[in-house]
């Protein structure tokens, strides 16, 4: 569907999509003590433990409000700093800033992320040495393609993020069990959040800074401002913390739209599914930017996006989570199979329209293969430097030739 979309449609379906999931994450988090994201651990230690103490639904409302909250004041924050949003383009795109940049962003992808510094290093390596087989502009010579017409072509992004990211996941066995809950009247379950307001608002400011450290950001987001909501307490661990949940579930909100600005401003992707995103704007050939935005007048329809899915995630979130709890239960046994058949439809449907299913099932396969070995590392180094290899690769060139 998506590779048929132009930049407009493709931006606010992917504000749309990263911003429900926020709220939806919350909802197995605390419900069913499963988290929806690897964000949303927080709201497993803090969210189930209250749930099994019948405040589920004070939880669910809390966190609800929170990242509303938070979306809401993150969107209007970067509203009132869009004029300044050219200067930073132009800033940011000289060349020497552009190798300052992805120098840092390299630094943070080996230190911050969760495998072991060495182990971030080779498997960046590894998504280079993968990314430049193929054709190379800058040689004008093939790189490991063996005379194959296939590989001369390169390694495909999308059947490449469904093995190493997606597959692992399929074969994860989750315990739905729904825990008792007394249902707490809505008013005062409003009444509790507005006590403790301020603790979204705590949330919301960590989650503007945290957001643009790449790859780490909400993860970092939330845990941060968990982190500091507890140690503020002083809770014995056994105590669930309400102000420490809202607090961390604020902050994944404003995390995930701050998130966005490498990638709207700058056309930098710094998460997996942004660079999904950014694969398929370059298969078509779209240029992303924030001036591009501003001449289509496109800024504010995602404004508006960014709303709207606000909007729609608190209602999917509050008041059809339990009826989004009962589809879960009853579905629980076909996730994994309904989710592996459309994802192999849509291989086959994009491999289709580039006459070559079979490379696409292929590298699929194999790249599957590499995922499951690797299920137990966070790829998304690997998966950042597939993606931006030849952005890197230019901007080294240029630096070599006009300093060495």
């Amino acid at each position: 569907m998506l590779i048929q979309l132009d930049l407009i449609s493709l931006l606010c379906f992917y504000i749309g999509l990263a911003n429900v999931a926020q709220f939806t994450g919350s909802v197995t988090s605390i419900y069913f003590g499963i988290p929806g994201e690897s964000n949303s651990v927080p709201a497993v230690i803090e969210g189930h433990r209250l749930s099994r103490q019948g405040q589920g639904h004070s939880a669910i409302v809390g966190t609800g409000l929170g990242s509303l909250l938070a979306g809401t004041t993150s969107i209007f924050v970067l509203m009132a700093l869009s004029g300044y949003y050219n200067s930073i383009i132009s800033w940011f795109y000289s060349i020497n800033n552009q190798f300052i940049l992805f120098v840092t962003v390299f630094i943070f992808f080996i230190i911050l992320t969760s495998n072991r510094w060495y182990t971030n290093i080779f498997i960046m390596v590894f998504g280079y040495l993968i990314s430049r087989i193929g054709f190379n502009d800058w040689t004008g010579e093939y790189f490991l393609s063996f005379d194959n017409l296939s590989l001369g072509t390169g390694i495909p992004f999308f059947p490449v993020v469904l093995g190493i990211l997606v597959v692992p996941n399929l074969f994860k066995h989750y315990n739905f069990e729904l825990a008792d809950y007394t249902r707490e009247r809505l008013s005062d379950c409003v009444v509790k959040f507005f006590k403790n307001v301020q603790y979204s608002f705590v949330g919301t400011f960590i989650g503007m800074v945290c957001g643009l450290v790449p790859a780490v950001s909400t993860v970092l987001a939330t845990n941060v401002a968990h982190k500091i909501v507890r140690w503020y307490e002083k809770y014995p661990n056994n105590i669930p913390s309400y102000r420490a949940l809202i607090s961390a579930e604020s902050a994944n909100n404003s995390a995930i739209l701050v998130t966005l600005l490498p990638l709207i401003v700058l056309g930098i992707p710094i998460t997996g599914s942004e660079a999904l995103l950014v694969s398929i704007l370059e298969r078509n050939v779209i240029d992303l930017n924030w001036q591009v935005i501003v001449d289509n007048n496109y800024h504010i329809m995602l404004f508006a996006s960014v709303l709207m899915s606000l909007c729609i995630g608190i209602i999917v979130s509050w008041p059809l989570s339990t009826m989004l709890q009962r589809i879960i239960m009853f579905a629980k046994d076909y996730f994994s199979i309904v989710i592996a058949i459309i994802l192999v439809c849509c291989l086959m449907y994009v491999g289709h329209t580039v006459n070559d299913i079979a490379y696409y099932l292929l590298v699929f396969v194999v790249f599957s293969v590499v995922g499951w070995v690797c299920r137990n590392i966070n790829m998304i180094p690997f998966i950042f430097v597939f993606l931006v290899q030849e952005q890197v690769e230019s901007v080294m060139i240029v630096v070599y030739n006009m300093y060495i």
